[in-house]
């Protein structure tokens, strides 16, 4: 026996058909709003049920939407094309500040300080631990630091960041994104020279979203790992007896530490199963993720000496005052809204002798949704 088809439904923005007056029509526009903050997204026939007048002023915003996202797409691809000229500017600029920061470039001393300089000895070369004291003055990242990531972090002498063409996947998808690229000085900690985050990004929508992140594994020296701390037990008395000494057991339990930032948080595969709880948990973790590495890419790098002499603090510091105002304002509007919602019943009534031409509480019905 086949199953009954669940009809559409479809509203009517003027059921009986009432030539309104402006009073009418000032319910009318209320009655739409309201309808429309229900209906987003959803397939309701809504417009269809307009006057035809109505109609077209629609069809000529939807036309001018149309040429409106022409020229967005346009400004789209002049504002790549602009970045990438100021990213080109930018390059030297950031190679010669890592020249300074490592020594490769000396800076002479200004004339009325000649002469201190002179008395001064054993002054290092370079600005030594200046992406630490960078990383350290964030809030967000500087709180992630722990006493032996900063022992590595003496070792960075660079971030850079490397943008990512688009480029087309197995599904067709444009897939582009960014590079950020931590460069050290030889060290007890490991081998490699870099360590990589790797971000890539596709757009929907025009809106930029994340499709996956990479990171470099990194090869620890023995015992030099800040991510793990090594537990230790005595294992259970065997059958040796007393005069046996015994073992000890020794495991490795992950804790906080900036370079946890190196293994991204991963999302499960399609076939596998996952509680709302732990999903919710791994999208937080993806955002804090990306958040961090956004962070480093657009304020990190671009301001390293701003954070290093604690301007860019300060910076922020004034924003978050910004922030509270913002919200003292909304808490004001959120009481305007509780009065608002008390003038709601009472509006109603008016909305519906609106609709109905004025007659009044007699016979008096709501607007409802027609069953096709």
């Amino acid at each position: 026996m086949s199953q009954p088809v669940a009809e559409e439904e479809v509203f009517d923005a003027n059921p009986a058909g009432h030539m309104l007056g402006a009073e009418g029509n000032a319910a009318l526009v209320e009655v739409i709003q309201a309808r429309l903050n229900t209906m987003i997204g959803k397939s309701s026939g809504f417009v269809e049920t307009l006057p035809a007048q109505i109609q077209a002023r629609i069809q000529a915003l939807q036309d001018l939407q149309e040429s409106h996202d022409e020229h967005e797409s346009e400004y789209q691809k002049e504002l790549k094309a602009l970045q990438a000229k100021y990213d080109a500017l930018y390059a030297p600029l950031y190679e010669e500040r890592k020249a300074i920061v490592n020594g490769e470039k000396e800076v002479p001393a200004p004339k009325e300080a000649e002469g201190k300089a002179k008395e001064e000895e054993g002054v290092p070369a370079g600005i030594p631990e200046f992406w630490l004291g960078v990383l350290r003055a964030n809030r967000v990242i500087g709180e992630s630091l722990s006493e032996k990531d900063e022992e590595v972090l003496k070792h960075l002498t660079d971030i850079s960041v490397a943008e990512l063409a688009p480029e087309a996947d197995e599904d067709g998808d444009e897939i582009g994104g960014f590079k950020l690229i931590f460069h050290f000085s030889p060290n007890p900690f490991f081998d490699q020279p870099t360590l990589e985050k790797t971000y890539y990004i596709y757009e929907e929508d025009g809106e930029p979203m994340l499709h996956r992140a990479e990171g470099t594994k990194i090869d620890w020296a023995t015992g030099k790992n800040p991510t793990v701390k090594v537990m230790r037990k005595k294992a259970k008395p065997g059958k040796g007896g007393r005069g046996t000494a015994p073992k000890m057991l020794t495991k490795l339990e992950p804790v906080p530490s900036f370079f946890n930032f190196f293994t991204p948080p991963q999302e499960p595969e399609e076939d596998e199963e996952i509680d709302e709880e732990d999903l919710e948990e791994l999208r937080n973790a993806l955002e804090e993720d990306f958040e961090i590495g956004e962070t480093i890419r657009t304020r990190i790098i671009p301001h390293a000496v701003k954070w290093y002499t604690g301007e860019a603090n300060e910076d922020d510091e004034d924003d978050d005052e910004d922030d509270d105002e913002d919200d003292d304002v909304d808490e004001d509007d959120d009481e305007d809204d509780d009065e608002d919602d008390d003038e709601d019943a009472a509006d109603e009534k008016e909305i519906k002798q609106a609709l109905k031409g004025g007659e009044g509480d007699k016979g008096e019905k709501p607007p409802e949704c027609k069953q096709q």
